[in-house]
């Protein structure tokens, strides 16, 4: 077993990327529903639980100080995930 540490948030991840996206112009209804989660073990967890099963790849946008925490867990718990700084 890997003990992984992660950041705790009050909103989900989400929101603060949708918030983001939006104060350029992005409407939206460009956006899935959110999945409610706190820590990045939770995104890689409850965005599987609501991807098509056709999806064969998940880019993940993400800062360097994060990046290789997110492959990690992603790597882990997704296949095929890109990442983007």
């Amino acid at each position: 077993m890997v003990n992984i540490l992660t950041t705790q948030t009050n909103q989900p991840h989400a929101s603060y990327a949708i918030k983001h996206l939006m104060s350029y112009g992005i409407g939206e209804t460009y956006f899935m529903n959110m999945v409610l989660s706190s820590n990045t073990v939770e995104d890689a967890v409850k965005i599987k639980e609501i991807l098509p099963t056709d999806i064969n790849s998940v880019k993940i946008i993400t800062s360097d100080y994060h990046l290789e925490r997110v492959k990690i867990i992603f790597d882990e718990i997704l296949i095929n995930t890109i990442f983007f700084l």
